[in-house]
Protein backbone atom coordinates (compact mmCIF):
# COMPACT_ATOMS: atom_id res chain seq x y z
CA UNK A 1 0.00 0.00 0.00
CA UNK A 2 1.51 3.70 -0.71
CA UNK A 3 -0.60 5.63 1.28
CA UNK A 4 1.40 5.83 4.38
CA UNK A 5 -0.26 7.09 8.24
CA UNK A 6 1.61 8.85 11.26
CA UNK A 7 -0.27 9.81 14.40
CA UNK A 8 -2.27 12.77 12.57
CA UNK A 9 -1.57 12.90 8.92
CA UNK A 10 -2.05 10.45 6.04
CA UNK A 11 0.70 10.81 3.18
CA UNK A 12 -0.20 9.56 -0.39
CA UNK A 13 2.43 9.19 -3.05
CA UNK A 14 1.93 10.06 -6.55
CA UNK A 15 4.35 9.76 -9.82
CA UNK A 16 4.56 9.85 -13.12
CA UNK A 17 4.19 6.41 -15.80
CA UNK A 18 8.25 5.92 -15.28
CA UNK A 19 8.79 7.22 -12.12
CA UNK A 20 10.97 9.48 -12.70
CA UNK A 21 9.50 12.67 -10.90
CA UNK A 22 7.52 11.21 -7.65
CA UNK A 23 5.81 13.07 -5.20
CA UNK A 24 3.51 13.39 -1.81
CA UNK A 25 0.97 15.17 -0.21
CA UNK A 26 -0.71 15.21 3.13
CA UNK A 27 -4.47 14.26 3.24
CA UNK A 28 -4.79 17.33 5.24
CA UNK A 29 -3.79 19.11 2.81
CA UNK A 30 -6.37 18.31 0.14
CA UNK A 31 -8.60 21.38 -0.56
CA UNK A 32 -11.18 20.19 -3.28
CA UNK A 33 -11.33 17.55 -6.35
CA UNK A 34 -12.65 19.13 -9.87
CA UNK A 35 -13.40 17.59 -13.10
CA UNK A 36 -12.07 20.51 -15.00
CA UNK A 37 -13.83 20.31 -19.46
CA UNK A 38 -11.89 23.64 -19.93
CA UNK A 39 -10.42 23.44 -23.50
CA UNK A 40 -6.56 24.06 -22.09
CA UNK A 41 -7.07 21.06 -19.90
CA UNK A 42 -8.50 18.85 -22.54
CA UNK A 43 -5.78 19.61 -25.08
CA UNK A 44 -3.22 19.46 -22.62
CA UNK A 45 -4.30 16.00 -21.44
CA UNK A 46 -5.39 14.51 -24.33
CA UNK A 47 -8.51 13.16 -22.50
CA UNK A 48 -12.42 14.97 -21.99
CA UNK A 49 -11.80 16.41 -18.74
CA UNK A 50 -8.76 15.98 -15.81
CA UNK A 51 -9.86 15.36 -12.58
CA UNK A 52 -7.76 17.99 -10.29
CA UNK A 53 -6.92 17.39 -7.03
CA UNK A 54 -6.11 20.79 -4.72
CA UNK A 55 -3.66 20.97 -2.51
CA UNK A 56 -2.43 23.17 -0.25
CA UNK A 57 1.50 24.26 -1.25
CA UNK A 58 2.33 23.56 2.37
CA UNK A 59 0.93 19.71 2.15
CA UNK A 60 2.82 18.94 -1.53
CA UNK A 61 6.45 17.94 -1.46
CA UNK A 62 8.38 16.25 -4.40
CA UNK A 63 10.40 13.06 -3.61
CA UNK A 64 12.58 12.57 -6.82
CA UNK A 65 13.77 15.76 -8.95
CA UNK A 66 13.47 17.57 -5.35
CA UNK A 67 16.49 20.00 -5.82
CA UNK A 68 16.79 22.36 -8.68
CA UNK A 69 19.05 20.04 -10.90
CA UNK A 70 16.80 17.23 -10.21
CA UNK A 71 13.85 19.41 -11.34
CA UNK A 72 15.28 20.65 -14.25
CA UNK A 73 16.07 17.56 -15.34
CA UNK A 74 13.25 15.95 -14.64
CA UNK A 75 10.26 17.99 -15.07
CA UNK A 76 8.73 20.34 -17.98
CA UNK A 77 6.95 23.59 -17.04
CA UNK A 78 4.95 24.58 -19.82
CA UNK A 79 3.57 28.21 -19.58
CA UNK A 80 -0.22 27.47 -20.40
CA UNK A 81 -1.59 30.68 -20.04
CA UNK A 82 -0.14 34.05 -18.65
CA UNK A 83 -0.70 33.05 -15.36
CA UNK A 84 -0.79 29.52 -15.25
CA UNK A 85 2.25 27.21 -15.61
CA UNK A 86 1.44 22.98 -15.81
CA UNK A 87 4.42 20.72 -14.70
CA UNK A 88 5.09 17.25 -16.64
CA UNK A 89 7.53 14.77 -16.65
CA UNK A 90 10.70 15.38 -19.35
CA UNK A 91 10.76 11.81 -19.92
CA UNK A 92 7.24 10.12 -20.59
CA UNK A 93 5.19 13.26 -20.42
CA UNK A 94 2.60 12.82 -17.77
CA UNK A 95 1.09 15.71 -16.60
CA UNK A 96 1.61 16.18 -13.00
CA UNK A 97 0.99 19.74 -11.55
CA UNK A 98 -0.95 23.24 -11.91
CA UNK A 99 -0.45 25.60 -10.65
CA UNK A 100 -1.96 29.19 -11.13
CA UNK A 101 -0.55 32.61 -9.85
CA UNK A 102 -4.01 33.85 -8.73
CA UNK A 103 -3.30 31.03 -5.66
CA UNK A 104 0.18 30.53 -4.70
CA UNK A 105 -0.61 28.57 -1.39
CA UNK A 106 -1.99 26.29 -3.48
CA UNK A 107 -1.50 23.25 -5.93
CA UNK A 108 -3.49 21.16 -8.22
CA UNK A 109 -2.23 17.51 -9.23
CA UNK A 110 -3.76 15.15 -11.92
CA UNK A 111 -5.80 12.41 -9.37
CA UNK A 112 -4.60 10.19 -12.06
CA UNK A 113 -0.79 10.69 -11.21
CA UNK A 114 -2.01 9.55 -7.29
CA UNK A 115 -0.82 5.80 -6.82
CA UNK A 116 -4.37 5.05 -5.22
CA UNK A 117 -6.55 7.35 -6.68
CA UNK A 118 -9.70 4.59 -6.41
CA UNK A 119 -11.02 6.70 -3.52
CA UNK A 120 -10.69 10.13 -4.89
CA UNK A 121 -14.63 11.63 -5.26
CA UNK A 122 -15.02 14.72 -7.27
CA UNK A 123 -16.62 17.61 -5.34
CA UNK A 124 -18.00 19.42 -8.81
CA UNK A 125 -17.68 20.22 -12.56
CA UNK A 126 -16.09 23.32 -13.68
CA UNK A 127 -16.14 24.82 -17.42
CA UNK A 128 -18.92 22.51 -18.53
CA UNK A 129 -19.71 25.38 -21.22
CA UNK A 130 -16.68 24.08 -22.98
CA UNK A 131 -16.92 20.33 -22.45
CA UNK A 132 -16.65 17.86 -25.37
CA UNK A 133 -20.25 16.82 -27.08
CA UNK A 134 -21.35 14.00 -25.49
CA UNK A 135 -19.93 13.81 -22.10
CA UNK A 136 -22.39 13.89 -19.36
CA UNK A 137 -21.54 15.42 -16.18
CA UNK A 138 -22.58 14.00 -12.94
CA UNK A 139 -26.39 15.46 -12.08
CA UNK A 140 -25.67 14.92 -8.30
CA UNK A 141 -22.09 17.27 -8.11
CA UNK A 142 -22.56 21.01 -8.96
CA UNK A 143 -21.60 22.30 -12.40
CA UNK A 144 -20.51 25.75 -13.18
CA UNK A 145 -20.15 27.19 -16.85
CA UNK A 146 -16.35 28.56 -16.10
CA UNK A 147 -15.11 28.49 -12.45
CA UNK A 148 -16.54 27.90 -9.34
CA UNK A 149 -17.96 30.80 -6.61
CA UNK A 150 -14.85 30.47 -3.85
CA UNK A 151 -12.65 31.08 -7.68
CA UNK A 152 -14.15 34.12 -8.07
CA UNK A 153 -14.01 35.11 -4.62
CA UNK A 154 -10.07 34.23 -4.48
CA UNK A 155 -9.92 36.04 -7.11
CA UNK A 156 -11.49 39.54 -6.56
CA UNK A 157 -10.06 39.03 -2.63
CA UNK A 158 -6.47 38.94 -4.59
CA UNK A 159 -5.47 35.77 -3.41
Amino acid sequence: MEATTSSETTIENGSCLCGSVRYQIQTSAKRQVTHCHCTICRRASGAPFVTWVTVLTSGFEWMQGEDDKEKEEALQVYCSSPRAKRFFCRTCGSPLLFQHEDCPTEVDITAGSLVECNEIQADHHIFVGTKMAGIHVDEHLPSYEHETPSDWKKQADGE
